[in-house]
């Protein structure tokens, strides 16, 4: 499966997200001092590699990886507060001025393991953010004043 991802993402024209970066990074950081945490499957960037910095999540599907089925499963799942969210971190944690765009690599598990790549427009992530900031004004509420509707 390694292999065929590869393969076929260099004709996505992302390359090898594997090759530069980091497996596995936690961030954390305060709003309204409450802890947020996140973790990527992958983050590439940084000085060090010296790349903007690109966060990667990679799943695998027993169905098909395809556009049309993952573009509800997204939705369906939450992966647009997923990408929105990660993302914020990342903005908060290293400062960033605008938000990263977020990659989700979805690989069929039965062969040929065809891969697709799927990101959020900006009006979707956008829509996902509004929702986050809710989300966490209604927890902040729900803390400070022990009401939990």
């Amino acid at each position: 499966m390694a292999a065929v991802a590869r393969a076929q993402l260099q004709a996505h024209e992302i390359g090898d997200p594997f090759v530069a970066g980091r497996p596995q990074q936690t961030l954390v950081w305060f709003e309204d001092d409450m802890p947020m945490r996140v973790r990527f499957d992958w983050l590439q960037g940084g000085e060090a590699e010296g790349l903007s910095w690109r966060p990667f999540d990679y799943k695998t599907t027993a169905g098909k990886a395809s556009a049309d089925i993952w573009g509800r499963r997204i939705w369906d799942d939450g992966l647009d507060l997923q990408a929105a969210f990660y993302t914020r971190g990342l903005q908060r944690v290293l400062g960033l001025d605008e938000q990263p765009d977020m990659t989700f690599i979805v690989q069929e598990v039965d062969p040929p393991h065809a891969v697709a790549v799927h990101r959020l427009s900006p009006m979707a992530l956008e829509y996902a953010n509004q929702r986050i900031e809710a989300a966490i004004r209604i927890w902040s509420h729900c803390l400070n004043s022990n009401e939990w509707p």
